[in-house]
């Protein structure tokens, strides 16, 4: 028998290096848990309907905390200001990726030309 408090399924924490393999496991665990449209952005806020809205507020708060845990401790603090929010929590994330491969990405073709040039 299958019991829904219980999980059968687990994703790696977020590291800062295993992002591309975390945002895929990430997206198909929050799938499974009902709580990807909300945080993709798809599911809007409801300010008129306040059964919808509890309803939102109640897997909003799920996926903030299945988010937050789902990193490592030094990831944590990137969105500690931000965990109550799980569409800003996500996008929070890729932004700080995207800004880390970047900056590598610099680091990387700086180092290569200082080898050509040696």
């Amino acid at each position: 028998m299958f019991e829904d408090s219980k999980s059968i399924h687990s994703v790696t924490k977020l590291t800062s290096t295993n992002y591309a393999t975390w945002k895929g496991e990430m997206k198909a665990y929050l799938q499974v848990k009902g709580l990807w449209l909300l945080v993709n952005g798809t599911e809007k806020w409801h300010d008129t309907d306040t059964d919808a809205q509890a309803k939102w507020d109640a897997k909003a708060d799920k996926a903030a905390g299945e988010l937050y845990l789902a990193c490592s401790v030094e990831q944590r603090m990137h969105i500690d200001s931000v965990q109550d929010n799980p569409v800003t929590i996500w996008s929070t994330l890729a932004s700080i990726v995207l800004v880390g491969t970047s900056s590598m990405t610099c680091v990387t073709y700086f180092n290569d030309l200082c080898n050509i040039l040696q």
